[in-house]
């Protein structure tokens, strides 16, 4: 997972950005009636390949949405919050992301993971007696648990130095897994935004909230207005941010 970006201009090397403008190709070439002009979003991960996407923007690519998206997995997105292990979570979504149909999968045995956990003992386990070598990413988190040059050359921060294409950023107050990654985004675009094409939107949603049901409530707490409504509207967006 998470292939880090490579050297603008480095032919000889893939990354998410190379998979888009392929695609955008593609696209272009077999969608009939098309108009030429290409539009990327996504929540969470699906956010950070719209971000990296825009790197070095095929030139169709005319406006993105990245939401949610983490920036770095170690300062504070997803499996580490500031090196913090989230270990459920890191071990939950490695055992399904890296798995294909030449791997079998990987199950629960019971309902009570918390108490799967607590039996499980030691780290050293998840290898030796339960994911063996078929995971990589989990023998990345076992190899790396420090901010070292592996989590550091993840992140696509280093690689912002312009902005390209007219960016929505989305972000939400509780979000669980990815609110370090949005406004670190937005920040990092916004040191090169000479032409104005750089926005962010936060409220208060959990992660991916904004997408789906009204945002009228966060659990037990009411806001008194449908909140997820707003953004979806394009209320937050100022007429003409989208390049005709």
């Amino acid at each position: 997972m998470l292939r880090p970006a490579r050297t603008p201009g480095d032919t000889d090397v893939l990354d998410e950005g190379t998979d888009t403008w392929d695609t955008i190709e593609w696209l272009l070439d077999n969608v009939p009636d098309n108009n030429g002009r290409v539009g990327m979003l996504g929540i969470s991960y699906p956010g950070w390949t719209t971000i990296m996407g825009a790197l070095e923007p095929h030139p169709a690519l005319k406006a993105i949405s990245p939401q949610a998206s983490p920036s770095d997995m170690w300062l504070g997105d997803d499996f580490h919050h500031n090196g913090a292990f989230r270990l459920s979570y890191a071990f939950e979504y490695a055992a399904m992301m890296d798995t294909s149909k030449e791997t079998e999968p990987f199950t629960f045995d019971r309902y009570d993971t918390y108490d799967w956990y607590l039996d499980l003992g030691s780290l050293a386990n998840v290898k030796s007696k339960v994911l063996g070598d078929r995971i990589p990413t989990w023998n990345n988190y076992g190899a790396h648990p420090d901010y070292d040059e592996f989590w550091q050359r993840q992140t696509m921060i280093p690689h912002i130095q312009s902005v390209l294409v007219p960016t929505l950023n989305v972000a939400g107050w509780w979000d669980q897994e990815d609110f370090y990654g949005p406004l670190s985004i937005y920040e990092a675009l916004e040191a090169h935004d000479t032409q104005g094409m750089n926005y962010l939107v936060v409220g208060p949603w959990n992660h991916g909230g904004w997408a789906g049901g009204t945002g009228e409530r966060l659990g037990a707490i009411p806001f008194g207005s449908a909140t997820s409504d707003w953004p979806r509207c394009g209320c937050h967006v100022r007429p003409g941010w989208l390049p005709m």
